[in-house]
């Protein structure tokens, strides 16, 4: 039987739930006898640590198409794999301009992870321009297209002026055994014990997409109701402006950031809820991860996968983005009347690691 092996280019795996869930798809890939080879030309992450056996890292110099070219190529010369998926988009024109100079005959994929109207509106109009203007050229040219969410493929779609049938809409792995082990563990923070106030939880990175401060004022206007604190789990820019914030509107002593956390589950599964305040997603993982762990949700219905996950509110409370007092409403009526556990990790199990490993095999052709 000959081996089986498919090609991950990205850029980074640093980029938190980007990052998580491409390291979960490769140790997936490679579990189900899959060799996994990640061109990774950032691999400052501490998700490299959590890559199993069966995935080779192979660094690149760079993603950049003029400086990035002659490595992919002479990989591609030398191992020929069965099939090569992209992770961010810029790569793509390089995956497939390394794929003709080669003459190697590999199928090219690419997996779009965020809603990409809010990723390029949020750039300056020419890196706007440029960014879509390379995509309009590769997507057509690759040889499948995969979406976290429907809605991130109806979106891209209608930006690129491509059919959305053209999308295989294959959702993020993350519900596993691995996951509920993990979440067992004790997290070691002293505001998660019993007998503590009840906890707000939110995990993602400190930028403007995750629309931290509103879920700031959110917690502030719950505090004046009842005693509870805010662990804000990962890094970003807006680190001090998030503190400052904190300290402007007296909660200092009930907020806390500690920081990127290598086992995020352990402090689901003890958080009263977990709220995602975001702008927009591609996905939402951390809605999904903490419902596999039994804990409470409530979300923004924002633009990308939240809505569906939760099934338009069914399995927990959205509400308008930005606002402050429905999220605090929200936030309420959680903790007064919880979701059952079972409830959440039966609709977290649609979203299990074998499940999504299995899509990508077929679509890949593997």
């Amino acid at each position: 039987m000959s081996v089986l092996r498919l090609s991950m280019i990205v850029a980074s795996l640093a980029r938190g739930g980007i990052g998580r869930t491409v390291v979960t798809l490769a140790n997936g890939l490679a579990a189900s006898g899959v060799l996994v080879d990640l061109l990774v030309a950032d691999g400052d992450s501490p998700y490299m640590n959590m890559l199993t056996d069966g995935v080779q890292i192979l660094p690149i110099p760079t993603t950049h198409l003029l400086f990035g070219l002659p490595t992919l190529v002479r990989y591609l010369r030398r191992v020929r794999p069965q099939a090569l998926l992209t992770h961010i988009e810029r790569i793509d024109a390089l995956a497939l301009r390394a794929r003709a100079l080669s003459g190697v005959r590999v199928p090219v994929f690419s997996t779009l992870h965020t809603h990409l109207g809010r990723f390029l509106g949020q750039l300056k109009p020419a890196k706007r321009e440029a960014h879509l203007k390379l995509m309009r050229l590769a997507y057509p040219r690759n040889d499948g297209l995969i979406s976290v969410s429907a809605p991130v493929a109806e979106d891209a779609a209608a930006l690129l002026g491509l059919p959305s049938s053209r999308f295989d809409v294959i959702h993020n792995p993350i519900a596993s055994a691995s996951l509920q082990a993990r979440a067992g563990e004790d997290p070691g923070h002293p505001w998660l014990a019993a007998g503590e106030p009840p906890v707000l939880l939110a995990v993602g990175r400190l930028e403007t997409v995750k629309d931290f401060p509103t879920l700031l004022d959110a917690h502030a206007r719950l505090r004046r109701d009842r005693p509870c604190r805010l662990l804000i789990l990962g890094e970003g820019s807006q680190r001090r402006a998030l503190q400052a914030q904190a300290e402007r509107l007296g909660t200092a002593a009930d907020v806390q950031l500690p920081g990127f956390v290598a086992n995020p589950y352990a402090y689901m599964s003890r958080a009263a809820v977990l709220v995602s305040s975001s702008l927009w997603e591609g996905f939402g993982n951390v809605l999904v991860e903490a419902m596999a762990c039994g804990t409470p949700v409530v979300a923004t219905d924002c633009p990308g996968g939240p809505a569906g996950i939760l099934e338009n509110g069914r399995h927990g409370r959205l509400v308008a983005v930005g606002d402050a007092r429905a999220l605090a409403d929200a936030v309420t009526d959680t903790l007064a009347a919880p979701l059952p556990a079972a409830q959440l990790q039966a609709a977290a199990a649609r979203y299990d690691v074998a499940r999504s490993v299995a899509h990508y095999r077929s679509r890949l052709g593997l």
